[in-house]
C-alpha cells in the first residue's frame, strides 16, 4: 500500500509534524490534575523510536516541543535538531491557553522560546496545547510581537476556534495559519484525516484508502500525531481523578500500544517536509 501511495513529484511534497509530549504529564497540565512524584516518563524512548521511523522513512519534520522537557531531556532535544528536523514552540508547559490570562501566555510563550533558542537559533512556529489557542486579536498579536511566522492548529475539536482552512493562509498580516487536513461535510461533521489518533483508531486499510484518495485529490497534506504514538504509549494506569481527563487519556492509550507499523507507512507514503522548510525555505 505505501508504494502505491508514494508519490514523487515535486508539487506533492507535504507537511510532517509532530508533538514532543508525554500524555500523562501533558494531560495533568492541561486537565489541572494533580501527578505524583513517583511518576516515570518514558519519553526519551518514545521520541528516540520516532527518529529511528523517520530515518528509517528518509522524511523529516516539524517537532513542537513543549520546552519543560528541556530541563531532564536536554540531550534529547539536541538529538531532534542533530538529526535534521526543526523545532517550533508547543509552549512552555501544556496548559489551556483559553483558561488563563492574555499576560499568562505571553509569559509562557516567551519562556518556551527562550529555552528552545538554545537548541536552533530562530524559532518561528507555534502550536497551541490541545488547540486551545483563541484565535483573536490578542492572542494573535502576541505571537507576531515575538517573532512566531505560523500558528498551527486543528479544527476537528470543540475547542478550537481555528479557521476552516484546507491550505496555509494569513490569519493575521505577516501570520500564517497552517492547518491540519481535515475532510468537512457540512457544519458539523468532520473527518480529521490528518491527525495520527485518527489513523490509529480506524482499521489500517480503511485509513489508508481514505489517504490514497486524498493524495489523488489534492496537493496539500499535512498531517500530524505524537511521538508517544509513533514511539507506542505503554499501558499504564491512568492516575487522574476527574472524568475529563480520564476519558481522553484514555482515548489516546487506545490501539497506541505498538502503534508504529501504521505510522512508518503513512512516513513513507509521502514526500514529507518539515513546516518551515516547504512554506519558508527555512
Amino acid at each position: 500500500m505505501a508504494d502505491r501511495l508514494n508519490r514523487t513529484d515535486a508539487a506533492s511534497r507535504h507537511l510532517l509534524s509532530i508533538d514532543m509530549d508525554d500524555l500523562i504529564i501533558a494531560n495533568a497540565d492541561f486537565f489541572n490534575e494533580s501527578l505524583s512524584p513517583s511518576y516515570r516518563t518514558n519519553i526519551d524512548n518514545e521520541v528516540m523510536t520516532t527518529l529511528d521511523t523517520l530515518d528509517e522513512c528518509e522524511t523529516k519534520a516539524t517537532f513542537f516541543v513543549s520546552a519543560q522537557y528541556s530541563r531532564r531531556h536536554d540531550q534529547l532535544l539536541r538529538e531532534i535538531v542533530e538529526r535534521g528536523h526543526i523545532i517550533a514552540s508547543h509552549g512552555f508547559r501544556h496548559r489551556n491557553i483559553a483558561a488563563m490570562p492574555l499576560t499568562e501566555f505571553q509569559d509562557d510563550l516567551c519562556e518556551s522560546l527562550d529555552v528552545l533558542s538554545k537548541y536552533q537559533s530562530t524559532i518561528i512556529g507555534y502550536r497551541p496545547p490541545a488547540f486551545s489557542m483563541p484565535y483573536d486579536h490578542e492572542h494573535l498579536g502576541v505571537l507576531q510581537k515575538h517573532g512566531i511566522r505560523y500558528v498551527s492548529s486543528g479544527t476537528a475539536v470543540a475547542r478550537s476556534n481555528a479557521p476552516r482552512w484546507n491550505r496555509p493562509a494569513e490569519v493575521s498580516e505577516g501570520l500564517l495559519h497552517v492547518p491540519i487536513s481535515t475532510v468537512y461535510f457540512g457544519s458539523r461533521l468532520n473527518y480529521p484525516i490528518g491527525y495520527g489518533v485518527t489513523s490509529r483508531l480506524m482499521p489500517k486499510c480503511a485509513y489508508l484508502l481514505t489517504l490514497r484518495r486524498w493524495l489523488d485529490a489534492e496537493s496539500y497534506f499535512h498531517f500530524y500525531c505524537h511521538s508517544f504514538e509513533v514511539g507506542g504509549l505503554s499501558k499504564v494506569a491512568v492516575p487522574f481523578k476527574r472524568r475529563l481527563s480520564r476519558i481522553t487519556t484514555m482515548i489516546y492509550m487506545m490501539r497506541c500500544e505498538n502503534s508504529r507499523q501504521i505510522f512508518r507507512e503513512i512516513f513513507c507514503a509521502c514526500r514529507f517536509a518539515p513546516i518551515e522548510t516547504h512554506l519558508f525555505n527555512y
